[in-house]
């Protein structure tokens, strides 16, 4: 009797245990695999100075170029601060400062007045600008958000935009973008970020800790 008192006893202990192996092998299965996971859906990003003023996080993944790379792919007119791009060129984060004062000038002041921004107003029409230049449009966020203690007119957006190819034959290309608008005295900062609608998946966490790590100290 006692001997098959304990041999039950025995087989018990021995189930407990195998099973304590299983759920330590099952637990350590998902481990790895959510590390593997994080491992290839997080980039890798470093606090990086646009200038004395500001300072963000970007991507070790994309390419810094340089003033006349930069030049050479937005144009003078519009080239930007700091910008990073992918080894195919479809993927670009970019910031640009741009001198932008809405003032007037009064009798006896020798300066421009400044008036204070409508930020409300301002949003309007950045998002009809977006509406005018893509189609089928799907926002993630349409909002004025404050970041580091200043507002920022933010848009991240899905939608279609139409190209011509050399021979003139029209092409359409779904994206994802991300934009960030910040006015401090008389400068417009835009944050852009741009990627094919095929990668949204990929970047659109990593763009957002990005757009929320931007601080403007001027």
């Amino acid at each position: 009797m006692y001997l098959f008192v304990g041999q039950i006893s025995l087989f018990v202990e021995n189930l407990l245990i195998t099973k304590r192996r299983i759920m330590m092998k099952a637990l350590l299965c998902i481990f790895f695999m959510s590390l593997v996971k994080f491992s290839f859906s997080q980039e890798q990003l470093i606090q990086t100075v646009i200038n004395k003023n500001i300072k963000m996080y970007a991507p070790t993944s994309l390419s810094r170029i340089n003033g006349r790379q930069a030049i050479g792919k937005f144009g003078n007119d519009f080239a930007p601060k700091a910008a990073w791009i992918s080894a195919n060129e479809r993927t670009v984060l970019s910031v640009t400062e741009i001198f932008d004062t809405v003032g007037f000038y009064q009798p006896g002041y020798k300066k421009k007045k400044v008036l204070a921004r409508d930020i409300t107003i301002e949003k309007s029409f950045y998002l009809s600008s977006i509406l005018a230049y893509a189609k089928e449009v799907v926002f993630h966020q349409d909002a004025i958000k404050t970041i580091h203690k200043r507002p920022f007119i933010t848009f991240e957006f899905e939608g279609i935009q139409e190209f011509k190819t050399k021979k003139g034959t029209p092409v359409e290309k779904k994206f994802y973008r991300y934009l960030q608008y910040c006015f401090v005295k008389n400068r417009k900062y835009i944050f852009n970020f741009s990627c094919p609608f095929s990668e949204l998946t990929y970047w659109s966490d990593t763009v957002k800790t990005i757009m929320e790590s931007v601080k403007i100290t001027k």
